[in-house]
């Protein structure tokens, strides 16, 4: 690809299957080295794909913290205003809180994106993070940002009841956690003193 794109006829901004630019494809198969190369040698980062999916998304979705940074940059110089586009960094979020990326989901907030988005299900980053049982990014939503804890998905359900359903099948780590952040929640009294000998 290096040597193709040396070719005058090269279009390194050529659209395939599903929308997707050399850059989303680089970036959906986990070649960080190869999308970097493609940024520096002018591919658009604005560029979506048909299902709407930024750049910033495709390397949320990697958790590829360098490369997130590189292309809000780049999105920072073309536009020329600090504050980046809300709904390209609520949907970046969004996936990267389903793929428990927590260092990911704590760069897109402190860039200004909403951390209770909320996806067409009505998901919020705390919800895909709850339901993927990815304990790091649950505390980095809860107890660094502050995430709400209460807001419920289009079937009824909040983070916690989600945990839940994990606790269930024997994976209590999460729900255990999350009942701590729950109204009304009182931590059981300590155990009564031994009786004297």
């Amino acid at each position: 690809l290096e040597a193709l794109m040396t070719r005058g006829d090269f279009d390194i901004n050529a659209v395939m299957r599903g929308g997707r630019s050399l850059l989303h494809t680089a970036l959906g198969s986990n070649h960080i080295d190869l999308a970097q190369s493609l940024i520096n040698k002018g591919a658009d980062i604005a560029a979506t794909d048909a299902n709407g999916r930024s750049v910033l998304e495709a390397a949320a979705q990697q958790g590829a913290i360098p490369l997130m940074n590189l292309i809000m940059r780049k999105m920072r110089e073309k536009t020329g205003q600090e504050q980046l586009d809300s709904h390209i960094l609520n949907r970046a979020l969004l996936a990267a809180a389903h793929n428990g990326h927590a260092r990911a989901i704590d760069v897109l907030i402190r860039a200004g994106a909403d951390k209770n988005a909320l996806n067409t299900k009505g998901e919020t980053p705390l919800i895909l993070a709850a339901k993927g049982q990815f304990a790091e990014a649950v505390k980095m939503l809860v107890v660094k940002h502050e995430a709400d804890t209460q807001i419920s998905d289009d079937a009824g359900m909040i983070a916690y009841d989600h945990a839940l359903e994990h606790k269930k099948k024997g994976k209590a780590e999460l729900a255990d956690y999350l009942i701590l952040f729950q109204p009304g929640y009182e931590p059981p009294p300590p155990p009564p003193p031994p009786p004297p000998p």
